[in-house]
């Protein structure tokens, strides 16, 4: 039998701080103040705060911790602003600007800042977070979800890791490992604005590549230089290896050759770098330093998304990383059955869920449907949220039945590729929001809202504003149905 998933796709936007990020600078203040306290008073601060170290900060130590704060001092030496906050209006900033709180740190990187955000259940792999972040990058450890303890900095690189510092306990340049954390959230700061921008600006060769942005080239996967040759190309990229040797490969005196990959560089017996030549191999730790593979994503992604009867997959076209929610209705409530989370190395199918991890199987379970949240970051930064997915499919394994081929379609409600994006902030909310759109308030039809049975709790035809303040005593996790014109957008919200 034929079954159906329905998908309601939305993208959404949140507003961001131009910005040119300097890791450089981020650095240095991370390495110069990592065991002191740039304060009017502190053991290193009798000379030193000054413009070169910026406006003397507080020292939190011993008032909740300082570790928020000592981060937020360095993306400031970046270049970074903070005081947007948590909410946009400035929440969680102390009075020098910075973001003192863990949780309202990250909650900025993700909501006003240029950035690329990863999420890892695996941190004891620690190739899991040095892979994707570089110098000047901030790393949050701590538990599931919205769970954040500890914050540390990416001070330098030593061979393929990343080296970390942090307050209040003070550490300089140590691995990851150091802290024993399972779970870890990561950023990478983007670098110039114009460089995400679609457009030929700045100081770009090409389109969002060249000069201060990612190379132009796109690197293959792998590149072999196995056979006899003395002019090799001034630098060569590759994703996997660059590999040289087997054969006469040689690089003449006074030619200058760069190799950068991701991955290995294997020099082979029969290279040879003459003397008077230069020869550089260098490893990146981001896909973009290596290749021009995101930047020409430059249209609206469009995902051709379907499900075997087993796994829940997905064929995810300019995604860098993925986070999927699976609910489940037991005895009339909506559980949270299941988290998982990614990253997209490649283009092609992604497997989100196996179908079967958490699932419930009790009587006052149902068990043939459920709701798939899914958002998926990507090239450019961008969310795109997939939220109220209804999947109707028996989730109990298919034994001994190799003639099973069904699929499950995916039917998209809205295949436009206008730009339309909802967000509600906050949220979570106490039962006040704002609803910031690519589109006026005043085009909204009907605001619906209905709890996770389907029953309405709020319903509006004409907005006076774009704040909704919902009925008091009003709590948990709602689903928030917007028309506009001939579209129907869904968005969960959850109120305190």
């Amino acid at each position: 039998m034929r079954q159906v998933i329905f998908i309601i796709i939305i993208s959404s936007s949140f507003t961001t701080i131009a910005q040119t990020y300097d890791r450089q600078a981020a650095t240095d203040y991370a390495n110069y103040w990592w065991d002191g306290r740039n304060t009017m008073n502190g053991e290193k601060s009798q000379t030193s705060y000054n413009t070169t170290w910026g406006t003397p900060y507080y020292n939190y130590n011993g008032l909740g911790g300082d570790c928020a704060n000592f981060v937020s001092q360095c993306l400031i030496a970046g270049g970074l602003d903070l005081t947007l906050g948590a909410n946009g209006n400035g929440l969680g900033v102390d009075d020098n600007d910075c973001i003192t709180g863990v949780y309202e740190l990250v909650t900025h990187l993700k909501n006003y800042q240029r950035t690329l955000y990863y999420y890892t259940t695996n941190a004891a792999n620690e190739a899991d977070v040095y892979s994707e972040t570089d110098l000047g990058d901030p790393v949050f450890l701590g538990g599931p979800n919205d769970n954040y303890a500890h914050s540390i900095f990416c001070s330098a690189i030593n061979g393929d890791k990343n080296l970390y510092n942090s307050h209040s306990a003070d550490y300089y340049q140590e691995y990851y490992t150091n802290w024993n954390y399972v779970y870890a959230h990561y950023f990478h700061i983007k670098g110039p604005e114009h460089c995400y921008n679609c457009e030929l600006d700045g100081d770009e060769t090409a389109i969002d590549c060249g000069g201060s942005c990612p190379p132009c080239e796109v690197a293959p996967d792998n590149k072999n230089y196995d056979y006899n040759t003395s002019s090799l190309p001034a630098v060569t990229r590759a994703i996997n290896y660059i590999m040289a040797g087997n054969a006469q490969v040689q690089v003449l005196s006074g030619q200058n050759v760069h190799f950068i990959s991701l991955g290995h560089i294997i020099l082979k017996p029969g290279f040879h770098a003459q003397s008077g030549s230069t020869f550089h191999a260098e490893r990146k730790h981001m896909r973009e330093q290596a290749t021009a593979d995101c930047p020409k994503f430059c249209d609206p992604i469009e995902y051709n998304a379907f499900v075997h009867p087993d796994p829940v997959e997905w064929e995810i076209v300019g995604g860098r990383y993925f986070e999927i929610y699976v609910w489940q209705s037991c005895n009339g409530t909506m559980n949270n059955i299941y988290y998982g989370n990614g990253i997209i190395r490649q283009e092609g199918l992604v497997e989100l869920w196996d179908g079967y991890t958490g699932v419930n199987y009790n009587s006052f379970c149902v068990t043939n449907q459920f709701t798939i949240e899914v958002y998926v970051t990507s090239c450019q930064g961008n969310v795109y949220n997939y939220v109220e997915v209804i999947a109707y499919f028996d989730p109990q394994p298919i034994i001994n039945d190799s003639t099973n081929t069904d699929v499950i379609e995916f039917y998209q409600k809205d295949n436009s590729k206008e730009n339309i994006y909802v967000s509600l902030i906050p949220n979570p909310n106490e039962g006040v929001f704002t609803i910031k759109s690519s589109f006026d308030f005043t085009e909204i039809n009907q605001l619906q809202i209905v709890d996770v049975l389907g029953r309405e709790v709020y319903s509006i035809q004409t907005l006076n504003s774009n704040t909704i303040e919902l009925p008091m005593g009003l709590k948990g996790t709602f689903f928030v149905k917007i028309t506009i014109k001939d579209k129907v957008i869904n968005k969960r919200i959850v109120v305190l």
